[in-house]
């Protein structure tokens, strides 16, 4: 038995990962309005050619260099120039959220733009498309690839307006999150990774059913991946509740429905903007409402995520940080790289500034909401800000969640920290369970549910502290089993026995247990929900062919029509014990002896069953009419001196050998 077993360790590109990870340095957005985070803090420029009414998107690389940016329509890249295939993309700047970027984690390089439209009265303008983008084309600047433009997502034929991207659990795919506003009323999770993008979505219910025409609102993912919003915009005394808040499982890609809720039951307001804080402690929303005589008031208020027991609880919690009379304020809402929440204002006076909230992880005012605090130098914001990848504005991630091997943890505080203090949640490590390292590993002692703790201190005397559940889990371990010998043309079927696991074989087949009929090397690699992934090898070999030894055979044919053919002289040698059978064209067995006789004309099989119970075809033998027995020649030798020594000697053409029947006297002997 050649069996090999092979833990594979998911190794990524370290170096590179302790970084930052800044692709979302660098914001496009409203009416050529740009903002640089490079210094730690949000630096306007004036340097963008877009204008985007709302919905848009940026990129960056993972050091920071600007790659493109996108209002849904059009794709301009670093040198702020149209791509030259970057034109009538099927996106429209007047969604909420109309452009989303995410890279390939397929092909290094190259990006999926997906765009989304909006209800405008008909169905022309809903469904979500995506368009790939090759960093490496038209000598680096990037260009959109001519036959992967525009390309429909498959059941997205009602979304309109929202869509968001969190990373998968593993860290290393992503989920992208629509709503489809047809009469069903789903969310459809898209799976992103090493494979492509799967067609085929995880749908789960919504708590209301929307119409396209009242589908206008936001959406957003915790930075975490636990929880997703639907902020929407319209509530009536009827129906105020139009805020509806999901839980997110990032390993499966399912919504779980936690309640709607209003963020003002008695003034009907609606949503126009929504975050989360990145530790997930609190959401917040930018909120418009109507109060008596007909007076516009704006207003941003904090949720507490602790109070979801019930929709009351929750709502009775919230606190308003801001209100203010004005008809088109507060709008949509993005936590930055340096966790500070920014809220774009569209009210004529103040649409060159943007608003954010100081703290976010912190409740109730504490959280310092502050108004007019960036002034644009360039543009205004109009009411959107650009729609990232949630994942980007965790304070710190990992790589490696499989126990026995280390997690790496890498530092995203922005700014960077004089030193960070590490609480792994793990005591069973003992001293290992605290470092001050910035960018630390630690090899958790089981598996298990660990809330990892880092605590940022500034020079300035600030600390900053953020926790997050790191999941560990075993290795997917299973046995394919001993090699296995089956006959030539059987089948046998290999199985793991694993379940809720990803399946691949070498043969393509993703399934937990394949059929196979041919001998060959056959592995199987599982990848659990955490990316951690387990290999077994089994060999399947064929039982040796039995031997046919013909070197004695005769095969007599029958003659003048009848049945005196015969097939004699034939050996087997094989694994004993071994049978055989003599089988017509119509598969009756005939004979179980080696010779066989009293044959007319046909074709003949012989099969031979050895002792691994396999059953073989050996040899086709036909026997055919040698018709009428000709006398070729006769020697006649006459007897001499009285004795009985004479000879008649008679060839017969056909070469009937010894199965000729003779007689001298007529018949009688």
């Amino acid at each position: 038995m050649n069996k090999a077993i092979t833990i594979f360790l998911i190794l990524f590109s370290f170096a590179i990962q302790c970084q930052s990870q800044k692709e979302a340095y660098n914001w496009y957005f409203g009416n050529k309005a740009a903002l640089d985070f490079h210094t730690g803090q949000a630096v306007s420029m004036d340097n963008s050619e877009m204008l985007a009414f709302n919905g848009c998107a940026s990129i960056s690389d993972s050091s920071g260099i600007l790659l493109f940016y996108s209002n849904g329509e059009k794709v301009w890249n670093s040198n702020h120039l149209v791509m030259p295939n970057g034109m009538n993309l099927n996106g429209y700047n007047g969604a909420t959220q109309s452009a989303l970027i995410v890279p390939s984690p397929q092909i290094n390089g190259t990006y999926y733009l997906f765009t989304i439209g909006m209800y405008l009265g008909s169905g022309d303008n809903l469904g979500c498309y995506y368009s790939m983008i090759d960093m490496n084309a038209d000598n680096g600047l990037g260009d959109i690839v001519q036959d992967q433009k525009n390309v429909f997502l498959v059941e997205s034929d009602s979304a309109t307006d929202v869509i968001m991207a969190i990373s998968h659990a593993n860290h290393k795919a992503f989920w992208i999150i629509i709503r489809d506003f047809s009469s069903v009323n789903l969310f459809k999770s898209y799976l992103l990774d090493d494979e492509g993008l799967h067609q085929s979505p995880i749908s789960s219910l919504c708590l209301k059913n929307l119409t396209p025409n009242a589908s206008r609102g936001t959406s957003k993912v915790s930075p975490d991946g636990k929880y997703y919003l639907f902020g929407g915009q319209g509530g009536s005394p009827q129906n105020p509740r139009q805020n509806e808040l999901y839980r997110f499982d990032n390993s499966t890609g399912i919504l779980t429905p936690i309640f709607s809720f209003s963020p003002d039951a008695i003034a009907l307001a609606s949503t126009f903007g929504a975050e989360f804080s990145a530790n997930s402690d609190f959401l917040y929303l930018s909120t418009s409402h109507i109060t008596w005589p007909m007076i516009w008031h704006s207003s941003v208020r904090q949720f507490d995520l602790s109070k979801l027991n019930s929709v009351n609880e929750f709502e009775t919690s919230h606190v308003i940080l801001y209100d203010e009379i004005m008809e088109h304020g507060f709008k949509q809402m993005q936590i930055g790289p340096d966790g500070k929440i920014y809220i774009a204002q569209a009210d004529i006076t103040s649409s060159h500034y943007l608003s954010y909230i100081n703290f976010p992880s912190e409740a109730g005012l504490a959280c310092n909401f502050e108004k007019n605090s960036v002034e644009l130098i360039s543009g205004n914001c109009i009411d959107g800000l650009p729609t990232f990848i949630q994942s980007y504005f965790v304070k710190f991630n990992w790589h490696g969640n499989c126990f026995g091997d280390s997690t790496y943890f890498s530092s995203w505080f922005l700014p960077e920290p004089e030193s960070i203090q590490w609480e792994f949640g793990d005591p069973g490590s003992g001293p290992d369970n605290l470092s001050n390292l910035l960018n630390p590993a630690h090899l958790f002692s089981g598996p298990g549910t660990f809330i990892v703790i880092a605590t940022a201190f500034y020079p300035n005397g600030r600390t900053e502290s953020y926790e997050r559940e790191v999941l560990i889990t075993s290795y997917p371990v299973f046995e394919l089993g001993e090699d296995q010998s089956i006959c030539q043309g059987d089948e046998v079927t290999l199985s793991s026995g694993v379940i809720l696991a990803q399946c691949l074989w070498n043969t393509g087949a993703t399934t937990p247990s394949i059929t196979v009929y041919d001998q060959g090397e056959y592995w199987l690699q599982v990848e659990n929900n955490n990316g951690c992934i387990y290999r077994d090898t089994i060999n399947v070999f064929n039982f040796p062919f039995p031997a046919l030894d013909s070197t004695s055979l005769i095969i007599s044919p029958t003659t003048c029509g009848g049945s005196t053919g015969a097939i004699r002289g034939l050996a087997v040698t094989g694994t004993d014990p071994i049978s055989v059978e003599w089988k017509d064209v119509d598969g009756n067995v005939i004979e179980t002896d080696y010779d066989i006789y009293d044959l007319p004309v046909n074709n003949y099989f012989f099969y031979a069953t050895d002792g691994n119970g396999c059953t073989n075809l050996l040899e086709q033998f036909e026997i055919t009419d040698a018709g009428e027995i000709l006398i070729d020649t006769v020697v006649f030798q006459p007897s001499y001196c009285g004795l009985n020594n004479g000879s008649i000697t008679i060839t017969a053409v056909n070469g009937l050998g010894d199965m000729l029947d003779y007689s001298i006297d007529n018949g009688t002997n």
